[in-house]
């Protein structure tokens, strides 16, 4: 059990250096920040191998690397929903843990790459959403004339919705190739039949 809680602490540092590597790898083409990246996967890797409380952690962490390594800040309570907030949100695709890991168990890859798509999905609207959030009480000045709810949403989706396909098509090509990934020493103890 001890050599469990240290094996995941040490892949959470890992695949949040992994994250970070991919978010300083970002194609930014947005004048306040975002752009196209796969920031996302090491977070639904590590939530779906260790799950929901592993994927936050690690997402919370890649927010605090990102913040400490450049990010573009223009108040504290921004810098925490932008950065720390929005990538550990990423980390509740862990909810459809078990599902996945019972279909890839059963070597049922359609099961699989529907809730992988769903987790992501989610786990993208929730990052979106908290973006969005962020945009509306910081960034209102940048919407002119317009409604500032509609210019968040518009300029947030312009560069969340590329990265999530792309996060997507990754995570899911990853998961229905390559199951090991998200396997642990204790899944087959976890997974019920």
């Amino acid at each position: 059990m001890r050599n469990n809680k240290l094996r995941m602490v040490t892949e959470i540092a890992i695949f949040a250096s992994i994250g970070l590597i991919f978010d300083l790898l970002t194609f930014t083409f947005m004048p306040q920040g975002g752009g196209l990246s796969l920031m996302m996967l090491p977070i639904i890797i590590m939530s779906l191998r260790w799950g929901v409380g592993a994927g936050m952690t690690t997402g919370f962490i890649i927010g605090v690397l990102g913040i400490a390594t450049g990010g573009t800040i223009y108040h504290w309570a921004q810098a925490g929903l932008d950065y720390c907030l929005a990538s550990a949100v990423v980390g509740v695709i862990g909810v459809f843990r078990q599902p996945i890991l019972k279909a890839n168990r059963l070597a049922k890859k359609k099961v699989v790459t529907f809730y992988v798509v769903i987790g992501v999905l989610v786990s993208g609207f929730l990052k979106f959403s908290v973006h969005v959030i962020s945009g509306v009480i910081f960034f209102a000045a940048y919407a002119g004339d317009q409604n500032v709810w509609l210019y968040s949403i518009i300029y947030n989706a312009s560069h969340s919705i590329p990265s999530l396909i792309l996060t997507l098509i990754c995570s899911v090509t990853l998961l229905t190739t390559k199951a090991q990934l998200i396997q642990t020493p204790m899944h087959y103890v976890e997974v019920k039949s």
